[in-house]
């Protein structure tokens, strides 16, 4: 199966000015997610899709292909847009050069910590899903990660009093051990894939049959705050002293 990877690096983040830049382990944060997917070698190309004609020289820096968004496409660059716009957008310019590729891999700049092998991992049981000869394109897969705190033990504001956000007080879920609840998953940042078809004929990046990939350990790890910073900084320390 041919793979593309794509890699959003939106210059607009608000917690963490020009995050997906930060110098992070000697280099910018999206180079970490760039290297990794040109060394695994399991996609033709890797594509870094940005409003900024800055970060998109940072991109080819490390050996990314390129996509500037248009400034005036407000439906990418709104902080509310989700990823369809922009995914479309990337596959129809690269469409319009003549390449074309069965199925899309999406890998945010934001995870520093994904390695060769999950990409692997993640790209065989795609593949496997899809069957011998890509017989099989009606689903798509995301990463995902056991929830570290579980919503029956979450509550909400009900006057001055708290009620469970599931299930009743009386059924006191949220008196129960975490092994005792049922399974909840958290998707994370880590990757997603699906078939260009899916953004080309039925105008979205997902299906309605999406099976989970689990990420091990940190490579879930997703940087949204300046504390997943700091901790993603002490992190890169520790390795490099290792």
């Amino acid at each position: 199966m041919n793979f593309i990877t794509l890699i959003p690096a939106r210059c607009g983040s608000k917690r963490i000015p020009d995050k997906n830049i930060h110098i992070l382990g000697g280099k910018p944060l999206m180079a970490h997610t760039i290297e990794t997917a040109i060394q695994s070698g399991l996609f033709k190309d890797v594509i870094v899709s940005s409003d900024s004609e800055v970060y998109l020289d940072i991109a080819k820096s490390y050996g990314a292909n390129t996509i500037l968004t248009p400034a005036n496409h407000t439906v990418i660059h709104q902080d509310h847009s989700n990823d369809f716009p922009w995914i479309e957008h990337a596959l129809c310019e690269l469409k319009n050069q003549g390449k074309e590729y069965d199925a899309f891999c999406v890998l945010r700049p934001t995870n520093p910590f994904r390695t060769i092998d999950m990409l692997k991992r993640a790209i065989f049981k795609f593949e496997k899903l899809s069957g011998l000869n890509y017989l099989r394109t009606d689903f798509s897969m995301r990463a995902v990660e056991n929830c570290k705190q579980h919503p029956c033990k979450m509550w909400t504001l009900h006057g001055s009093k708290i009620i469970p956000l599931f299930g009743s007080p009386a059924m006191k879920l949220f008196t129960q051990p975490y092994q005792q609840l049922p399974p909840v998953l958290a998707q994370n940042a880590s990757l997603e894939i699906g078939f260009t078809m899916t953004v080309f004929d039925r105008k979205s990046h997902t299906e309605d049959n999406i099976y989970p990939f689990f990420t091990e350990g940190l490579e879930g790890f997703d940087i949204n705050t300046i504390d997943d910073l700091k901790y993603a900084e002490y992190i890169m320390r520790a390795k490099c002293e290792m």
